[in-house]
């Protein structure tokens, strides 16, 4: 396979290539694979090239998801960083995350019960392909699109908060991490706290501390993020009660004063700037804050963490939010 000169080339093979394909396309539909036909339609669909180029790779199991990237050995766990009882597969990621829920359920125009039964991504595009139009491929792949990449609205704030508790005659401490839509850090704190509590409590301590830190820098629409399920749920429940209810009455009425705010659990293991910054505040004995700037001695951290935080940040979204995000061409 060569050019005149006997020479490989790329443009060589694609000639070579091209009648093939087209010999393999005559009478397509009327064949037995039906991929054929969703191929040729996606390529068609009334999106930009990237989204086109996005949802073909998608229905080919061809994205960088954790189970992938545990396939290659490139990372150890494959487990969703927000639903920690399931693999991170591309159908998980995109459809049935429990995170994920309401954006599926305001599509209102589905042709298919989406969230019926677990099916891979390419098998679900079949079923829409089959029982709806081009036009729902469009709303199922601009909308896996802006999962995966679109930036949520540049006004919210996430906060990534954590507790170490105190050792022989010292003090429970926190730390807190607060990252813009970009997932860069504008505002960061390891803090002392003014006794002896216990892991529990100190975790609502962290929380709160975040909260009073978003305050200070005048953020008015913030997520807060703990890895203690336990005051996640308090918290999102508004119960008071309990060793650390004080505390959670106490960030409630500070809640007041933001347009909106959410408190959500994450893994230990995508928590880990926010631990370090409780670990320094232990091991230094002594409080420290960072705004417009981040912590230099935990910046390799930061990096590590810069990708999930981008990538998963837009999860925190409704259907209405994502799908009228704009899509550049």
């Amino acid at each position: 396979m060569g050019n005149k000169r006997g020479v490989f080339s790329v443009k060589s093979a694609y000639y070579i290539a091209l009648p093939i394909v087209e010999n393999s396309e005559v009478g397509e539909c009327s064949g037995g694979d039906s991929r054929i036909c969703l191929w040729k339609q996606v390529w068609q669909l009334q999106l930009p090239a990237k989204v086109r180029i996005f949802a073909w790779r998608a229905c080919l199991d061809g994205l960088p998801t954790r189970l992938n990237l545990a396939k290659k050995g490139l990372i150890v766990e494959a487990e969703c960083p927000l639903y920690e009882k399931a693999t991170e597969s591309t159908s998980h990621a995109f459809i049935y995350c429990d995170k994920l829920c309401e954006v599926w359920w305001n599509w209102q125009g589905c042709p298919i019960n989406l969230l019926a039964e677990n099916l891979c991504l390419l098998d679900l595009a079949l079923k829409i392909l089959d029982a709806g139009s081009s036009a729902d491929l469009e709303t199922l792949f601009a909308t896996a699109w802006a999962i995966w990449w679109a930036e949520p609205p540049p006004e919210i704030y996430k906060i990534n908060v954590d507790g170490a508790t105190a050792g022989i005659r010292s003090r429970s401490t926190v730390g807190v991490a607060i990252r813009d839509s970009r997932g860069v850090v504008v505002a960061a704190a390891c803090i002392v706290l003014n006794g002896d509590y216990g892991a529990t409590v100190t975790e609502a301590f962290a929380v709160d501390e975040g909260i009073r830190l978003a305050m200070e820098m005048e953020l008015h629409q913030i997520i807060a993020e703990s890895d203690s399920i336990g005051v996640v749920d308090d918290f999102n429940e508004c119960n008071c009660n309990g060793e650390f209810g004080m505390v959670i009455q106490g960030s409630l009425e500070l809640l007041r004063f933001f347009r909106s705010w959410k408190v959500r659990y994450l893994k230990r293991d995508y928590n880990r700037a926010a631990h370090e910054l409780a670990h320094i505040a232990k091991t230094n004995g002594s409080s420290q804050q960072w705004k417009g700037m981040e912590p230099p001695m935990i910046r390799h951290v930061l990096l590590l963490e810069l990708n999930v935080n981008s990538i998963f940040f837009a999860l925190s979204f409704p259907f209405s939010v994502l799908y009228c995000m704009p899509i550049s061409t």
